[in-house]
């Protein structure tokens, strides 16, 4: 990977843990946690960055096909030491989901 990746998983629709301010971020789609949201690009520190919502109600497994595939187009385009927030911040949103989209392993 170009930079550290910071995750988090939230095990409840509160966020306790800061998925949206971390790289990756599952939230939780419902109390019953059977789906989840995903958030990529979070960053806490000196430039806060809230994380983008990349992805919602999806499954554990689509979630982490998600994951991987934003993570490999990531480590495939990013500049060295560049966090995913500032990846997303030099790409756009929109971009960056077509890529993802496009990417199949």
């Amino acid at each position: 990977m170009p930079a550290k990746i910071k995750v988090a998983v939230s095990g409840c629709l509160r966020c306790c843990t800061m998925p949206r301010l971390r790289d990756v971020g599952f939230i939780p789609a419902s109390a019953k946690k059977t789906s989840w949201n995903v958030s990529f690009g979070g960053n806490g520190g000196k430039n806060p960055r809230i994380g983008d919502l990349i992805a919602t109600n999806l499954s554990e497994q689509d979630s982490l096909d998600l994951v991987h595939r934003a993570l490999t187009v990531y480590q495939r385009e990013a500049d060295d030491k560049m966090r995913t927030s500032a990846y997303l911040r030099q790409t756009t949103l929109k971009i960056f989901l077509e890529k993802i989209d496009n990417y199949h392993p």
